[in-house]
């Protein structure tokens, strides 16, 4: 059920409006009372504000977006005053129950206004923007929860959930960085593959071409430009068919034959120092493209770290909620195990949520063997505790247990009672 206020009525100024209608009675025009701006500074009647039946009338308009707050305020001394042999008028009882009447109502506005109530919806608790200070550590499923406690219990939700958003968003960024290492390693690693195959294109001219391989100029060639070691072989072959064919000044000519073949065996040599200089580079191309190839795996590596990372911080946040235990009629929730205190190290978290005592899980009516020391009353000592233990009481005829010194438990087969 929604609260009304019975003698306070709010508005906001608009820089232009002068004059504000509230429905509520009053006894004096001075127990009209008018508040502006957030802090609720006091205007003076009838300097500030006239009151005229149940109007009120700014001298001046309050600011565009000005909050303002007509209230009552009636005088608590009394307005009537009686004396032993007066005569009792009913104008004047009116009055004074009236004054009464406004009183009751004033007071039960000033709680809903300067206190946590339930205004306006009658459901909800309000704090009108106030802060709530002094607030205890939750204990139960449904206790509020304080900032203190949500920055320093249980290692800090929010200090655990922010070290892994940053840890999650550094292997991005390294991931990242490593990503475009692997790009400009596999574009150099073209840039080398490039090179190396104008290398071995130009090694096979070297080593098969009919023309000049890089059309620069040589004295020693027939041609006046270099040769590949092809050309140079078929010359020197040319030459000794000539040197074995000629029949006149054959040794002359078998001599000339013989150096051009040494110099074309030389060219030929160098043809071959080219070509194996181009397979180098070839090689180191190759070995530039491998190591791109790893780069690339090392920051797809990283990429999986990090999504993996980010995947841990979002699961993190969602069970970061406390731990609820279960009810008769209702499921609990997964989360945070609630704290074990002093004390309760030989307790067990139960289904309702809480921890209790090792000795709960047994039933009543139990008679099992026992072994150990008895305190005065009958009861068991616990020996890590040094402390009796009140869920057992050894039988001997007394605190409702049957008497049975003396006696041995047997088991039961098919012929004797079980009882």
């Amino acid at each position: 059920m929604a609260q009304d206020l019975k003698a306070s009525v709010s508005f906001i100024g608009d820089g232009n409006t002068t004059k504000f209608y509230f429905g509520f009675d009053y006894i004096n025009k001075q127990f009209i009372k008018v508040s502006v701006g957030t802090d609720g500074t006091l205007l003076s009647y009838p300097t500030d504000y006239t009151v005229n039946d149940k109007e009120v009338e700014f001298v001046k308009a309050p600011a565009n977006g000005t909050p303002i707050r007509i209230y009552r305020q009636t005088n608590t001394s009394r307005i009537i005053e009686w004396s032993d042999g007066a005569f009792i008028k009913a104008l004047q009882m009116t009055l004074e129950n009236v004054q009464q009447l406004h009183l009751i109502e004033e007071s039960q506005d000033y709680v809903i206004i300067n206190g946590m109530s339930k205004y306006p919806d009658g459901v909800n608790f309000n704090a009108l923007g106030a802060r709530v200070i002094n607030v205890a550590d939750p204990k139960e499923s449904q206790d509020a929860v304080t900032k203190h406690y949500m920055e320093t219990v249980q290692g800090g939700f929010v200090s655990q959930n922010t070290a892994l958003v940053e840890q999650a968003t550094t292997q991005a960024t390294n991931a990242k960085n490593s990503a475009s290492s692997a790009a400009t390693s596999a574009s150099q690693s073209a840039s080398s593959a490039s090179a190396s195959e104008t290398s071995n294109q130009s090694a096979k001219k070297w080593a098969e071409s009919t023309d000049s391989p890089d059309n620069q100029a040589d004295t020693d060639s027939t041609t006046g430009k270099t040769q590949s070691s092809r050309s140079w072989a078929l010359y020197s072959k040319a030459k000794a068919q000539e040197a074995i064919t000629a029949t006149s000044t054959m040794d002359e000519k078998v001599a000339v034959a013989i150096e051009q073949a040494s110099n074309a065996a030389k060219n030929a040599e160098n043809s071959r120092v080219n070509a194996e200089n181009s397979s180098v580079s070839a090689e180191k191309a190759l070995s530039a493209a491998n190591n791109a190839g790893a780069y690339a795996n090392a920051a797809q590596i990283s990429e999986v770290n990090a999504a993996e990372s980010a995947k841990q911080a979002a699961e993190s946040a969602v069970v970061s909620n406390a731990f609820t235990g279960a009810t008769a009629t209702q499921d609990g929730t997964a989360g945070i195990v609630p704290k074990p205190l002093a004390g309760q190290q030989t307790s067990f978290l139960a289904g309702s949520g809480t921890w209790e005592p090792i000795y709960l899980l047994v039933t009543t009516g139990m008679i099992v063997a026992f072994k150990g020391k008895l305190d005065t009353n009958g009861f068991p000592i616990i020996p890590s505790l040094n402390t009796p233990n009140f869920a057992w009481h050894v039988c001997d005829g007394t605190n409702g247990t049957p008497d049975l010194r003396d006696k041995f438990i047997p088991g039961t087969s098919y012929i004797m009672m079980i009882g």
